[in-house]
């Protein structure tokens, strides 16, 4: 009986343990101020953080998006603080205007007065550091995370015209990770331009994606929002890279369970997936450092294709064009609500289609081999189309959205970054129809596509001739695919038995990531079961009826030997199923 009881006792402490852990987030937006310039989207920003953190990453959330005053603000923090137990994990959130005495950040409230002294602006305002994380911090939980959207041009006149720009450098402290809108003396952009009419300012229509997924690093997605915020800023000439201050591990996501782009990878793989990501400047620095530690590396062919791409652009006097070889870009849709993929610029060139009789798991319809000229430059997705790029379709009434056994059955493993499936070939192409409509490209000889079985192995091979393009075999640290199974000199791995957030495994010498497996990706041609009469000019093969479509790539189900470059499969235009989507192309002028 008293075992039964210490039994009992011990699952009780547990339980309690358990719920005290828990996830709670605090939500500011301050838009109209009554002595100080209003401000846009704030608010907006504020509801979409709400949004995020409280249905796709399970917090609860307290809002205060009603432009509080400073006393309004003291008094629901008060209260929120005393919901925080030692273990909990902690967001706050603030948008709105912000100023910096160079030392201390300041959050600025709606009732905030124009002429204050410096004194009496400090006792009017919030000091981030000491009134915010510093009050969560003795509440011991056991991560803070801090996004503040506050980087705006000092708001007060007179003499305070000397503050500064922007928030300043802080120590974010034990377990915290504190994210600005822009860098140090920076300021952050409402919107880009005057016909700009996204719902949210530039640092979070770029965040909010990211951090949809919790199976997703945080460090990845902050990373990657960091680099498109700078890089769509730099569209418009303006200087804004968002800060990162942080004593939270870069393995950590929300869920617990994260699917980490190179985790538990050798240092060399480690090293080549830094140089497959970022800008294209980055990805020449990182590629040279690669060639030169492993001189013989099994990444070396693709290292090589990179530095060719990515540096050689770097130096071309084409490169201050907008399709610079290597170059990323992203179209911006004409109603400024959103953008369409990432693409990255491939080479012109020419290559050997097809696979060897000597290849290991060779079929008949991998040849003959030919020779493939592209007379033209493209473009590739540089990732596989995501959920959140297909529901922007979908809310917009031009993709549909058949439920859980057709289009839009994500099998209850997440949207966000992770790639759609359950597309068919026809949803594909009425996905790039509305595309073309959104950025201006319907008719225009540029206009997205369905990338052709040529372009498709092409970009695959990224200029390697070995059956994958990170060389002679494939492991489970590089691509997603049923890990059971191994190809040459291979060995067994993971098996995730579903899709990944795209990005989570390294880029080709192109640039192009999950080229090999995640999902089987459909192409413009129709299938045939051999090369025959193909052409050699990159363009689709047609066949009248055309009742089956060509999809390339593998999928996180299938064996290693269906991930080689030359390997192929089909499927009625029609056909959905939980291991297909697609990616685009786009013929460049």
């Amino acid at each position: 009986m008293l075992r039964l009881l210490c039994l009992v006792w011990i699952a009780l402490l547990v339980c309690a343990q358990a719920s005290a852990q828990q996830k709670k987030a605090f939500i500011v937006g301050v838009e109209d101020y009554a002595n100080l310039q209003d401000l846009t989207r704030t608010i907006e920003d504020a509801n979409g953080y709400t949004s995020v953190f409280r249905n796709d990453l399970g917090f609860t959330v307290t809002p205060l998006t009603s432009n509080p005053a400073r006393a309004d603000f003291n008094r629901a923090f008060g209260k929120f603080l005393e919901t925080i137990r030692p273990g909990d994990e902690v967001v706050f959130v603030f948008s709105g205007h912000g100023w910096s005495n160079g030392s201390e950040n300041y959050l600025v409230f709606a009732d905030a007065r124009q002429d204050a002294s410096e004194y009496e602006l400090k006792e009017d305002t919030v000091a981030l550091s000491t009134s915010v994380l510093q009050r969560i911090r003795e509440r011991e939980p056991s991560l803070i995370i801090a996004i503040i959207d506050a980087c705006r041009d000092n708001p007060f006149s007179g003499n305070k015209d000397a503050f500064e720009k922007g928030l300043t450098r802080i120590n974010a402290g034990k377990r915290t990770l504190v994210v600005y809108a822009a860098g140090e003396g920076q300021k952050a952009r409402d919107r880009l331009n005057d016909a700009d009419k996204a719902p949210y300012s530039l640092f979070t229509r770029v965040l909010l994606p990211k951090l949809r997924d919790p199976n997703r690093p945080l460090a990845d997605s902050l990373d990657e929002a960091r680099d498109e915020v700078e890089r769509q800023a730099g569209t418009i000439g303006h200087e804004q890279r968002p800060m990162i201050l942080s004593d939270v591990s870069n393995r950590f996501c929300f869920s617990g369970a994260c699917v980490a782009r190179g985790s538990g990878i050798d240092a060399e793989l480690a090293l080549w997936t830094k140089a497959s990501v970022g800008t294209r400047e980055a990805r020449c620095a990182a590629a040279k450092d690669y060639l030169q530690r492993y001189e013989s590396g099994q990444y070396r062919d693709a290292a090589d294709v990179m530095a060719q791409t990515a540096c050689g652009a770097a130096k071309a006097s084409t490169d201050t064009g907008p399709y610079a070889v290597g170059k990323i870009f992203q179209d911006l849709f004409t109603d400024m609500s959103g953008a369409g993929p990432e693409m990255v610029v491939l080479p012109k060139g020419k290559f050997v289609m097809g696979s060897p009789s000597s290849e290991i798991g060779r079929e008949e319809d991998e040849g003959p081999v030919r020779t493939v000229t592209f007379g033209y430059s493209f473009a590739v997705g540089r990732f596989e189309v995501t959920w959140a790029e297909w529901d922007l379709c979908v809310d917009d009434g031009g993709c549909d959205d058949a439920g859980p056994v057709g289009a839009g059955g994500d099998e209850g493993w997440g949207r966000g970054r992770r790639p759609v499936i359950n597309v068919s070939w026809q949803d594909a192409q009425a996905y790039a129809v509305w595309l073309n409509k959104k950025t201006g490209l319907t008719g225009k000889p540029d206009r997205y596509r369905l990338i052709t079985e040529a372009e498709w192995e092409y970009a695959a091979r990224a200029g390697t001739k070995t059956p994958f393009s990170f060389g002679a075999t494939i492991a489970t640290e590089q691509a997603n695919y049923d890990g059971n199974s191994v190809y040459g000199s291979g060995v067994k791995g993971r098996n995730l038995e579903r899709t990944a957030t795209v990005g989570s495994y390294p880029a080709n010498g192109f640039g192009l990531h999950d080229m090999h497996g995640n999902v089987w990706e459909g192409v413009e041609d129709c299938y045939a079961d051999s090369y025959q009469g193909a052409p050699v000019d990159g363009r689709a093969f047609a066949l009248g009826t055309c009742d089956l479509r060509v999809s390339r790539g593998g999928s996180w189900g299938t064996y290693a030997y269906r991930l080689r470059a030359s390997a192929r499969g089909y499927s009625a235009p029609d056909s959905r199923d939980e291991h297909a989507g697609f990616r685009l192309a786009r013929t460049l002028p």
